[in-house]
């Protein structure tokens, strides 16, 4: 509704105010007449005015509705949690079910979408979407959540301005109650192909990089590399 409501607002409000097709302000002998089919120059300017004025009130009205709406949304997701503190995307990333690569991606971009905050939310032990991501290999879901927290649209992590490599850093460097960051919980669970190669989700360059890994290196300067 929000996309076709001022469309139609607007078509409804201008079969209306169209002159001498339902009224008309001024008449031609009365200060209003009804269904006349005629109209004028004063009319003309007279149905104008009133069309803007009106048509503006309507879309103020429909674009506070609209942000009124993404607030309850935004606050509603905010607050939504298990008795563990896990949020939505929590969940989601530590479900076992067959879950499609596409379909999770999908799911998670709309969340974060409408509430962003929810990236870094952390649950009772602390962690984030992203550990959990990690832990459970979600490759691709671990580049969503980096280029999400980087805002980046091109898709080349290597390529970062300060200010997302700052945020992507950031959100690296985060640690669970038990200290653990992303890499630890992947490494730690055995997941390989999230922390070194995972053929399947290389780096743009093709160095048989992972995601997560291509990040790292990208903010860090390559020391991880110097390091393995």
């Amino acid at each position: 509704m929000s996309d076709w409501g001022p469309i139609i607002v607007a078509l409804v409000l201008f079969v209306l105010l169209t002159p001498g097709l339902l009224f008309q302000v001024p008449g031609h002998h009365r200060c209003v007449e009804f269904g006349n089919f005629k109209t004028s120059g004063a009319s003309v300017l007279v149905h104008s005015l009133l069309y803007f004025g009106l048509i503006c009130v309507f879309l103020l009205a429909i674009k506070q509705k609209v942000k009124l709406k993404t607030s309850i949304i935004t606050r509603g997701l905010e607050s939504l949690k298990t008795p563990n503190h896990d949020n939505v995307l929590h969940v989601n990333l530590s479900t076992t079910d067959c879950i499609g690569n596409r379909t999770r991606s999908d799911f998670i971009e709309q969340i974060l979408s409408k509430c962003p905050s929810l990236l870094l939310q952390a649950n009772g032990k602390g962690q984030t979407p992203l550990h959990v991501a990690a832990r459970y290999a979600h490759s691709a879901i671990v580049k969503l959540l980096i280029k999400s927290c980087a805002k980046a649209t091109d898709g080349d992590l290597e390529k970062l301005g300060m200010d997302q490599v700052n945020a992507v850093r950031a959100m690296l460097r985060i640690r669970d109650q038990e200290s653990n960051t992303t890499l630890h919980e992947a490494a730690g669970c055995g997941n390989v192909e999230v922390t070194i190669k995972g053929r399947d989700h290389r780096d743009p360059h093709g160095h048989g990089r992972t995601t997560l890994l291509a990040a790292v290196m990208a903010v860090d300067g390559g020391q991880f590399e110097q390091h393995r």
